[in-house]
C-alpha cells in the first residue's frame, strides 16, 4: 500500500552519517574474507557480520572492544550503537515482495547473571531478542534451531540439524540475514538456453537464464558489470573481471571495491 511504502521510506531517512565507517569496514572485511584463495564458493553478508560484531563489542569492554571498534571504523561504542541502528532500520523491507531483514537473538545459561541494562542496550540499539536456558537439554538448542529456521524461512534447515549450544555456555550471540527480491525484468523461461561455464577447475556443462532488456552495463578499469534492478529492493551485480586476472585479485581493486558499496556509478 502506499501508506507502507511511505513508512520504508521514512526509515531510509536516518540521521546524517549514520554510515560513516561503514564503507572503510567493508573494504577491510571484503579482503580477509577473500584473502583465502581456495575452490571453494563464499557467501557471506557484511551488513550481518556488522550487526554482530557490534554486539559483540557490546558485551566486551577495555582492549577486546576498542580492537572491536577499529574493525568497525567507530570512534566509540555510544556512536557504534546509534549508527548500527540507523542502519538497521535503514535497511528493513518486508513487504511480502522484498525482504531484507537483519534478526538478532542473545542465547543465556539460567545458571548465570546478566547485566539487565546491556540485555536492554542489545534490544534497544541491535533489534535483538534474549532467551534463557539450560544450554546442555536438546529443547534449549531445538529452540535455537527452530528461531534461526524461522528467521530465515526455513532456508537453513539442512545445515542446523547437528547445532547444538555449548553446556558450558556463558553466552552466545547469533545474527541473520533474509534477503529476498523478484526481479524487475523476470527471466522467461523460453530464453534459457544450454551453455558452458568455465569454472576454475573445469568446464561444467548448464542452464543459462537468458535476458536482453531491464538491465545496467558498467565499466571499470579492471572489471564489466552487469545489474539487474530487483522491484523495491536494490539490484544484483555480476562482475566480470579483466581477461587474465582472478576474482581475488579483483577484489582488492580500490575501484571496485568503492563500486560494491555505491549504489550508483
Amino acid at each position: 500500500s502506499q501508506e507502507y511504502l511511505q513508512a520504508v521510506m521514512a526509515l531510509r531517512k536516518q540521521p546524517e552519517g549514520y554510515q560513516d565507517g561503514y564503507d572503510a569496514y567493508l573494504k577491510d572485511v571484503l579482503g580477509v574474507i577473500f584473502s583465502d584463495t581456495g575452490n571453494g564458493n563464499k557467501a557471506f553478508s557484511p551488513l550481518c557480520l556488522y550487526m554482530a560484531l557490534g554486539m559483540t563489542a557490546e558485551i566486551t569492554d577495555g582492549t577486546t572492544q576498542q580492537q572491536i571498534l577499529d574493525v568497525l571504523h567507530q570512534p566509540d561504542i555510544a556512536t557504534l550503537r546509534e549508527r548500527a541502528k540507523s542502519i538497521w532500520l535503514a535497511n528493513y523491507m518486508d513487504d511480502g515482495l522484498s525482504k531484507l531483514v537483519l534478526a538478532n537473538s542473545l542465547w543465556m545459561n539460567t545458571g548465570r547473571n546478566y547485566e539487565q541494562s546491556v540485555l536492554d542496550t542489545l534490544a534497544n540499539n541491535y533489534f535483538a531478542s534474549s532467551y534463557s536456558g539450560d544450554p546442555s537439554s536438546e529443547k534449549y538448542s531445538q529452540k535455537l534451531r527452530e528461531w534461526i529456521n524461522e528467521q530465515t524461512d526455513g532456508l537453513l534447515e539442512n545445515m542446523l540439524s547437528d547445532l547444538k549450544l555449548d553446556p558450558d555456555l556463558m553466552i552466545a550471540l547469533v545474527s541473520t540475514v533474509n534477503y529476498c527480491g523478484k526481479w524487475a525484468d523476470p527471466f522467461l523461461k523460453s530464453k534459457t538456453k544450454d551453455g558452458t561455464f568455465h569454472a576454475p577447475l573445469g568446464d561444467v556443462k548448464c542452464k543459462y537464464m537468458c535476458t536482453e532488456t531491464g538491465h545496467e552495463i558498467f565499466y571499470g578499469d579492471h572489471f564489466e558489470c552487469v545489474s539487474l534492478p530487483l522491484i523495491n529492493n536494490g539490484s544484483v551485480r555480476f562482475i566480470l573481471p579483466e581477461e587474465g586476472m582472478t576474482p581475488e585479485e579483483l577484489l582488492m581493486d580500490e575501484e571496485l571495491l568503492q563500486f560494491l558499496n555505491t549504489e550508483s556509478y
